[in-house]
């Protein structure tokens, strides 16, 4: 939530991003807020022929297990989807396998794929078909239409964007959740030290 435009400390955010992004949060229900605060990230570059298929019989598609969201998650020969409620980044390593983007844009090589591009192209192929249906079940999650923002490593500019989205990582003028994890572990020491009685009491009273 600290890294967030609401409470990000720093100029670099007006105030009327500010106020906008405080309105927004306020209409938001639990399970937007929490997508919003903590995007959801898969891995779709090496998925088994379950994963994008929807079930008869419940009408959910199964999906890949979630990547925690940090940089050093994300594999130069990989391809990851991440999205926030808002926005779809489909992200595209700079070793990816030419393979891959021949299924999925019907291109051999990162520089031939166009980051402007809004859709997926609809290729007769399983990861081509996988990935759409991916795509189609998020959106069906969602209250609005999420944009379709590829980034290519190292390419192009939205990587930025993506990049302040990775919460685990050290950006937004605040620290990584590695470093956030001894920190507030401190924060409770001290208080159990100083006032040990209170920290006691306040705790079992929850």
């Amino acid at each position: 939530m600290l890294k967030s435009n609401t409470l990000r400390p720093g100029k670099g955010i007006n105030s009327d991003t500010r106020v906008y992004h405080m309105r927004m949060i306020k209409s938001m229900g639990v399970g937007e807020s929490i997508v919003f605060y903590y995007p959801r990230m898969i891995a779709v570059h090496n998925m088994n022929e379950k994963v994008g298929v929807m079930d008869p019989k419940s009408g959910r598609v199964f999906l890949p297990s979630l990547v925690r969201d940090s940089y050093a998650r994300l594999n130069p020969t990989g391809a990851y989807l991440l999205e926030n409620g808002h926005k779809m980044y489909f992200w595209l390593g700079h070793e990816i396998p030419a393979q891959f983007l021949l299924d999925v844009f019907g291109v051999q090589t990162l520089d031939e794929v166009n980051p402007n591009q809004r859709h997926l192209p609809e290729l007769d192929t399983m990861t081509s078909s996988q990935l759409r249906m991916i795509r189609t079940y998020m959106q069906a999650q969602r209250g609005r239409y999420l944009d379709l923002v590829i980034i290519r490593q190292g390419k192009d500019q939205p990587e930025h964007e993506m990049s302040n989205l990775l919460v685990e990582d050290k950006n937004n003028e605040a620290m990584s959740y590695v470093d956030y994890l001894p920190t507030i572990h401190r924060m409770i020491q001290t208080e159990v030290t100083t006032r040990p009685h209170e920290v006691h009491t306040s705790i079992w009273s929850r």
